[in-house]
């Protein structure tokens, strides 16, 4: 269904699996070196328990409606309710949620981060205290989403859907409050400055936000272009051209792979600069990043090759397995 779909690329944004979802060690198909078929049995049933969990992290009890939350830090019971919804709930789920993102955005704006604000309190509230920002792939990735649910509503919705895009989603104002137009505008005035990273921290200049960065303004030049905002439109496919040549300069060719970061105040660590998060930029960045950037290209293979390598030890529990394990850290 159409709106399932759309609904899983919300998901992207924030919400991950709970706690309880994760399978322990004695759980592990993986023990035995099962055969193919054991494999696609486990990912069948592991897509659905995945799915369901996901969904619980949405508008959990004692948070505002539409609410994504990252964690649940109990969980009981598996909860189904989702599993046979009709488009009709799905549409008003998105939309729950894209009013829970618009509370946050608002809460936001007079913080010192401003749309790159990352963290608040489920009840919308703002949360005040030391935290790593700005992170400003929130927002690249949160106009990404929404501008695809956008067109695909305006194909099916009629009216009510251009009504709804065209005020709640992407008024076509300067200094707009709607969701994306609010996004994008934050992104393209700051997208080379620094801000820290997706693990929240390295704060420097970091492949994976310019990446999605890059996307989510080649989205959005074509997205105003359709709303009627021209000016808009050049303003975003310029800062997008000006973006898409800076992605150039995390390729280190003297180790030959991509760097997750740059002009960084603290590595933290990570003197080689490999890190999947570079990966994931890729995969969020799709078709829209350069020819050097795309998931087949010599660079990007070659910098899944060293990073392979560098967890070749780091994760030996994986070498009785015959395969390679990955991983944040």
């Amino acid at each position: 269904m159409l709106f399932l779909s759309l609904f899983a690329h919300l998901l992207l944004l924030e919400a991950c699996l709970a706690d309880d979802a994760q399978l322990s060690a004695k759980q592990s198909p993986f023990e035995s070196k099962p055969q193919q078929s054991d494999l696609d049995a486990w990912i069948g049933n592991q897509a659905k328990l995945s799915w369901a969990n996901t969904l619980t992290n949405i508008s959990p009890p004692g948070a505002m409606p539409g609410t994504i939350v990252a964690s649940l830090s109990v969980l009981k019971e598996i909860v189904w309710r989702y599993e046979q919804s009709h488009d009709a709930k799905l549409l008003a789920l998105i939309k729950q949620t894209i009013s829970a993102t618009q509370a946050f955005q608002r809460s936001s704006f007079g913080s010192a981060a401003g749309l790159g604000e990352p963290k608040y309190h489920v009840n919308g509230s703002a949360f005040t205290g030391p935290w790593g920002r700005p992170q400003r792939d929130g927002p690249a990735l949160r106009a990404t989403v929404y501008i695809k649910f956008a067109l695909a509503y305006l194909q099916v919705g009629g009216p009510e859907a251009v009504h709804y895009v065209k005020n709640i989603l992407y008024d076509g104002r300067w200094q707009s409050r709607s969701v994306i137009k609010a996004d994008l505008e934050y992104i393209a005035n700051s997208w080379q400055e620094r801000s820290f990273d997706l693990w929240e921290e390295v704060n420097g200049l970091h492949y994976f936000t310019f990446a999605v960065a890059h996307r989510a303004l080649k989205d959005g030049a074509s997205f105003a272009r359709k709303m009627e905002d021209h000016g808009a439109a050049d303003w975003y496919q310029k800062q997008a051209e000006l973006l898409g040549t800076q992605l150039q300069s995390f390729w280190d060719k003297q180790t030959r792979y991509i760097r997750a970061s740059r002009n960084f105040v603290d590595a933290h660590g990570k003197k080689s600069g490999l890190d999947v998060g570079t990966l994931l930029g890729c995969l969020h960045a799709g078709t829209q990043t350069p020819d050097l950037f795309r998931p087949d290209s010599e660079q990007m293979m070659s910098t899944f090759h060293a990073i392979l390598n560098s967890m070749r030890y780091t994760m030996g529990c994986r070498r009785a397995l015959g395969t390679h394990g990955t991983s944040r850290h």
